[in-house]
């Protein structure tokens, strides 16, 4: 299935660079023709069901692994969880990525 990899305009390959700096999954640019394009799939589905809960886990993850190992130094934890937060988060979304470029079709957002 080579529908999630090509754009539908001018059947070009996006790349994964494409989609992982897209901030929504309604938001990816060809980088060959400009034209606007969208995965085919339920945007608030989506959104409840894998980054919500994706997202909390991340956060007190992040928090929790912070804490345990910066909680005898003069460090403050919050920092480290969020950087350990960006990093869990840019994992995601490359899995994301990987995901709905083998199991999706690209269509012309209008």
């Amino acid at each position: 299935m080579d529908e999630g990899k090509r754009c539908p305009w001018c059947k070009e390959e996006i790349g994964l660079w494409a989609v992982i700096k897209a901030a929504w999954p309604t938001m990816i640019k060809c980088p060959a023709c400009g034209s606007k394009l969208t995965y085919e799939i339920r945007l608030g589905r989506f959104l409840l069901t894998q980054v919500l809960p994706a997202g909390l886990v991340m956060a007190f993850l992040s928090y929790a692994f912070s804490y345990l190992i910066l909680k005898k130094t003069a460090v403050n934890p919050l920092w480290f969880a969020l950087l350990f937060f960006v990093i869990l988060w840019s994992l995601f979304e490359f899995i994301i990525a990987v995901y709905w470029r083998k199991n999706k079709k690209l269509k012309i957002l209008i």
